[in-house]
C-alpha cells in the first residue's frame, strides 16, 4: 500500500506540474543577419565552458559549427575533470580562437523559497521567478592575445501552479533555452564580424 501511495505521488507530481517558461534578452533581428553562405578563408576554433540547464550549449555549438564564416570551424575540447566538469580549454598560442562561457544566474532567494514551497505542495501554490537565466560570453583570441569579450544576458521568466497545466501547451510557442541560446549566439557573430574578419 506505501509502494502505491508514494507512486501515486510521484506521477501526480510529474501530471499536475504546470510551469510556463519563456527567455528574452537577445534580438531575433539582429541574430536573423548572419550570413550563412559567405564564407571566408581561414579557420575557427571555438571552445564551450558550462552548460545550461536545458542543454542550450548544444544550440551554441550548432550554429558556430553551421553558420561562422570561415572555411574550418574546429571545436577544442578537453577531458572531464574528477567533479565531471571540462576544465576551459587552453588558449591557442595562433589563430583565432573564440572561447565561450555559459554562466547560469540563479533565482532570488524569494523566487527560490517560493517555487519550493510550491513544488512540495505539488504546485497547488503558485510561484514565479524572473531573475535567473544564463550569462552567455564570447571571448575572441587571436595568436593567443585577448581581443574582446561579447556578454549576453538571457533572463527566463518562469511561472509555475497546477491549474496552468492546461496552458502548458504554451511552452511550444514561447522562446525556450535553445532558442535563446541560439539568438544570442547569431547576434555573437553578426556583432563581432568586422573582428572576426581581421586578417
Amino acid at each position: 500500500m506505501r509502494r502505491l501511495a508514494t507512486l501515486l505521488t510521484l506521477c501526480s507530481s510529474l501530471t499536475l506540474t504546470g510551469c510556463i517558461t519563456t527567455y528574452s534578452g537577445f534580438d531575433n533581428r539582429r541574430s536573423a543577419d548572419v550570413p550563412t553562405t559567405d564564407r571566408q578563408q581561414g579557420q575557427l576554433r571555438y571552445s564551450i565552458y558550462g552548460g545550461g540547464l536545458l542543454n542550450g550549449q548544444i544550440a551554441v555549438r550548432e550554429v558556430l559549427d553551421r553558420e561562422a564564416p570561415f572555411a574550418k570551424v574546429e571545436q577544442v575540447t578537453t577531458p572531464l575533470q574528477a567533479d565531471g566538469y571540462a576544465a576551459p580549454a587552453p588558449i591557442p598560442a595562433s589563430g583565432l580562437y573564440v572561447r565561450t562561457t555559459v554562466e547560469n544566474m540563479p533565482p532570488s532567494i524569494p523566487a527560490g523559497i517560493a517555487a519550493y514551497v510550491s513544488y512540495s505542495t505539488l504546485f497547488l501554490l503558485p510561484f514565479w521567478s524572473t531573475e535567473d537565466g544564463s550569462r552567455l560570453l564570447f571571448d575572441i583570441y587571436r595568436n593567443g592575445e585577448h581581443q574582446k569579450r561579447y556578454e549576453y544576458l538571457l533572463h527566463r521568466s518562469t511561472f509555475g501552479w497546477a491549474p496552468l497545466l492546461l496552458l502548458v501547451w504554451m511552452n511550444a510557442v514561447t522562446s525556450s533555452e535553445q532558442d535563446a541560446f541560439r539568438a544570442a549566439t547569431r547576434q555573437f557573430l553578426n556583432e563581432a564580424a568586422p573582428l572576426l574578419k581581421q586578417g
